[in-house]
């Protein structure tokens, strides 16, 4: 995971029963030569992929890391990002820090996308 936060939310899904994501999978942008990473993917039996992402807010507001742009611009960017992460076909599932915290609705989320759970027993 490339962070704290991300590595609590694969715990959660864990601890919730879902099956365990691919991390920091990496798509090109068919219309320039961009990468983008998703932070968690699950590629289901049909071949359909789902990628969730973790919606820190530090990448907005930290000075270090806008590289001077306002915040108009970087959402502005990451909505175009988003858009070219669909032309794979991918559902994009979004979800804050507070609403993985928040386990009830965290699986009723990832429930709504289709992210599959295991078939693993308790002891």
């Amino acid at each position: 995971a490339e962070s704290g936060g991300e590595s609590i939310a694969r715990a959660v899904m864990y601890e919730l029963g879902f099956i365990v994501p691919d991390l920091q999978v990496e798509f090109h942008d068919p219309l320039n030569d961009n990468v983008s990473r998703v932070d968690f993917l699950w590629t289901l039996s049909d071949g359909s992929k789902i990628a969730g992402e973790l919606d820190g807010m530090e990448k907005y507001t930290n000075p270090s890391m806008t590289d001077e742009h306002d915040i108009v611009e970087i959402l502005s960017e990451e909505r175009r990002r988003e858009s070219r992460l669909t032309i794979h076909g991918l559902k994009i599932a979004r979800f804050s820090f507070h609403e993985v915290l928040d386990t009830r609705y965290f699986a009723r989320l990832l429930e709504s996308f289709g992210v599959p759970k295991c078939n693993r027993r308790r002891a």
